[in-house]
């Protein structure tokens, strides 16, 4: 049969949507076997019942001719589970290079397997077209001279893949520097940041070959590099400039240089060794490496240079001793940085309580209400500044004994002050226990002389002549004998009044209060 090119593109790609499963396939296929799905660049696996996004299935209706399934017949890629927002599925055609009919010389000539076998291979073609258009290969302008055949294995081993100035193919720089770079690609972004200073150098290529020539000179400067100080850096500047650069190589005349030969003496040279001793050297050494004199490199720069200069004025090296003086303050704060963190997610101050990140214990101070507030777990609690009452503590406690400290406990609303224990508690006043219940009417309190008090009642048979005293107990108008019982008190209450010639006689071996 007859495939239209456009059902003969053996490729399909989709930006799939989140949980999305199906996916067109958009050319002629024979099996299962000619389709491979690819997701983010990862093979897929054939599962008649796929179970994960990995997996697939497909489905679609056989071609009455030639038993290919066919886009327009339904073919679907199935995913055993949908993929992610924005995953690339990928859908190519890959037929095994194969011819899988053979006809006969003579007899009957099967057409449809005739069909089949075109179609197929023309798919195939389709497949070494479509893998074609994606590889590198020559424009149909460029000439046919070019060379692109790859040399022989033993001449591209650890060589870089270019090309020479006529386009041909080249095998000529060794790899072997590409892991040594890969060490150095922050010192390669350094050099990227300083490519002006580097072009600077570079338009003073004489004046550093002229270094170079007198490093020997250099080196005996550096061995004196602790004395070259900040303000001998900033003479330095003030001598680069272009006169006083002349005027330096008028200087460097053969005369000159015979005078400064003289001041190699035995006794400068002497000095000179001693600045050279090993730790020195050392310290000189690591200044040399390659990092730091890149970063030499970039602190030299003017607008660096003018920013030191700045830094080391009097007033700013007075704030760096200060700063100095708070070392300890400083270290001790990094060995408890811990704790500083966990208390600045403790504590917030804001113009509103915070709704989020919130854990019981956590502290908040809310401007707008000027109040400290804690969270219980469920909502924030204000922090009361200071005891003034305990109005709100409905279950107050005593930490301790309550001191009076001279002062007494009065009810300014003209209102009783009730002493009330719970349960079996009882009210004890200095040492005298009350009872717990009110007695009856006429008891009186008595004690038991070791610290009891309760409520009993005075009985008349234990006073002689009984009616005169409680007819009128408080007014005695005759002789009255009060005679007590040997285990019994007797009280007397309020004023009691003994009449003119009236004799008032006590007996008996109890004991008579009057109250």
């Amino acid at each position: 049969m007859t495939i239209a090119s456009n059902k003969n593109t053996p490729r399909n790609t989709y930006t799939a949507t989140g949980g999305q499963t199906a996916f067109t396939i958009g050319f002629e296929f024979f099996k299962v076997e000619d389709v491979k799905v690819y997701r983010n660049g990862s093979l897929l696996t054939y599962n008649a019942s796929p179970s994960s996004v990995s997996q697939f299935k497909i489905t679609g209706t056989a071609s009455a001719s030639d038993d290919a399934y066919e886009f327009g017949a339904g073919g679907t890629v199935t995913l055993g589970a949908g993929a992610t927002a924005d995953d690339i599925i990928v859908i190519i055609r890959d037929i095994t290079l194969e011819r899988t009919s053979d006809f006969p010389t003579t007899g009957a000539f099967d057409i449809t397997s005739l069909n089949t076998q075109l179609d197929t291979m023309t798919s195939m073609l389709s497949d070494i077209k479509q893998q074609s258009d994606r590889s590198v290969k020559l424009l149909d302008t460029d000439t046919i001279s070019a060379t692109v055949t790859l040399p022989a294995k033993a001449s591209r081993q650890d060589k870089m893949l270019g090309f020479d100035s006529s386009g041909n193919v080249e095998t000529t720089i060794s790899s072997s520097g590409l892991s040594t770079l890969s060490t150095i690609t922050s010192d390669i972004t350094t050099v990227a940041g300083i490519s002006s200073a580097v072009s600077n150098v570079s338009s003073i290529s004489s004046a550093v070959s002229s270094v170079s020539s007198n490093s020997a000179n250099i080196n005996s400067v550096a061995a004196v590099s602790s004395l070259i100080t900040s303000d001998f850096v900033s003479d330095l500047n003030t001598l680069a400039t272009t006169d006083i650069v002349n005027d330096l190589n008028t200087l460097a005349t053969a005369d000159i240089v015979s005078d400064l030969n003289t001041l190699a003496t035995t006794d400068i040279v002497s000095d000179l060794n001693t600045l050279a001793t090993t730790d020195i050297v050392n310290d000189l050494n690591t200044l040399a490496t390659a990092d730091i004199v890149s970063d030499l490199n970039t602190l030299a720069t003017t607008d660096i240079v003018s920013d030191l200069n700045q830094l080391a004025t009097t007033d700013f090296v007075s704030d760096l001793n200060a700063i100095e003086g708070i070392k300890a303050n400083v270290t001790t704060v990094a060995n408890n940085v811990t704790g500083v963190n966990s208390f600045a997610e403790r504590y917030r101050v804001g113009s509103s309580d915070p709704t989020s990140s919130l854990d019981e214990g956590d502290l908040f101070y809310n401007s707008t209400d000027n109040a400290v507030k804690f969270y219980n777990g469920t909502s924030w609690a204000s922090i009361t500044a200071g005891l003034s009452d305990i109005v709100g503590d409905v279950t107050p406690q005593l930490g301790g004994n309550l001191d009076v400290n001279g002062n007494s406990i009065v009810s300014v609303s003209n209102g009783n002050i009730a002493i009330t224990p719970n349960g079996s508690g009882k009210v004890i006043l200095d040492g005298l226990s009350f009872p717990t219940a009110d007695g009856t009417s006429g008891q009186a309190l008595t004690t038991d002389g070791s610290g009891n008090v309760s409520f009993n009642t005075i009985q008349a048979s234990e006073l002689s002549t009984a009616g005169n005293v409680f007819s009128n107990y408080n007014n005695i108008s005759s002789d009255t004998t009060i005679t007590t019982a040997s285990t019994k008190n007797s009280v007397l209450f309020g004023v009691i009044t003994v009449s003119s010639n009236a004799v008032l006689t006590i007996g008996g071996n109890g004991d008579l209060r009057i109250l």
